[in-house]
């Protein structure tokens, strides 16, 4: 039986979250024909897993051989789906309400969108960066800087219109729609990301590829944790994970031969 929406959410040692996130779908996805599939990349003894799965009997738990990275843990999430339409899901997002059936249902009405991506609010309701522009160098730094300067650990938002819909670069993975037909042509998610730089890797394919990728603001959800690359999170932390972010970026830079800001196909 085929269904509308594949949920894939990706767990690295955040058990207590992907139990919220789920209690989030099965409150406000009623109405669409889902199927929800949880992609560990954790180490957990076996009674744990299957806890889990007498507790939510419905959801697909993928138990990878190793931590394949945000990357590797989406793709073996799409491969063992078969929606329509993908929905990726941070195990720290949490629905506000339906707005999900017409976020699908305005991709059913625009088929030139391969992407969508919602407005993400933090605890405090304050817009995060989920609508941003290519990363070049100069723009990395830029970021970078102001994120130091603040010493909040903060998103830097861009200078966009969180309340109206528009076609952007590329949306956050911590919450995105793609649409499984035109993603057959684009490909899969680039594993060589192990973490960080794969959604924005994934929009500019799509885009390449003539479809859009769209910021739609109609569908809200929060996001509640802080960038792990940035700066306030504890001082290794910090340094470990904004190693991975550069390392993610320097690859990107590679692939795309240094035109990082290549503006996009209109």
């Amino acid at each position: 039986m085929s269904v509308k929406l594949s949920v894939i959410i990706v767990e690295y040692r955040c058990l207590e979250e992907v139990s919220k996130c789920l209690e989030s779908v099965s409150r406000y996805l009623r109405g669409i024909s889902y199927e929800t599939v949880v992609s560990v990349n954790s180490f957990y003894e076996k009674n744990a897993i299957s806890a889990l799965e007498k507790e939510y009997p419905s959801v697909k738990w993928l138990i990878n051989r190793k931590n394949l990275g945000f990357a590797g843990g989406v793709n073996a999430g799409i491969r063992n789906s078969s929606g329509e339409y993908i929905l990726l899901l941070n195990p720290d997002v949490q629905f506000m309400d339906n707005s999900l059936q017409e976020a699908l249902r305005y991709m059913d009405d625009n088929k030139a969108i391969g992407i969508l991506g919602p407005k993400i609010l933090d605890p405090l309701g304050n817009a995060q960066d989920s609508s941003r522009s290519f990363m070049t160098p100069g723009i990395l730094v830029k970021r970078a800087m102001k994120r130091v300067l603040s010493g909040s650990g903060g998103p830097v938002i861009e200078d966009t219109d969180h309340d109206r819909p528009h076609e952007t670069d590329w949306v956050s993975g911590g919450c995105m729609i793609i649409d499984r037909g035109k993603l057959g042509e684009v490909g899969l998610f680039d594993e060589r990301y192990f973490l960080y730089v794969e959604d924005m890797d994934i929009a500019r394919r799509f885009w390449d590829e003539g479809y859009k990728v769209v910021y739609w603001p109609f569908m809200t959800v929060t996001h509640r944790a802080r960038r792990a690359s940035a700066p306030g999170t504890k001082n290794l932390f910090f340094i470990k994970y904004s190693v991975i972010h550069m390392v993610s970026y320097f690859r990107y830079l590679i692939k795309f031969k240094g035109e990082a800001g290549r503006l996009r196909k209109r």
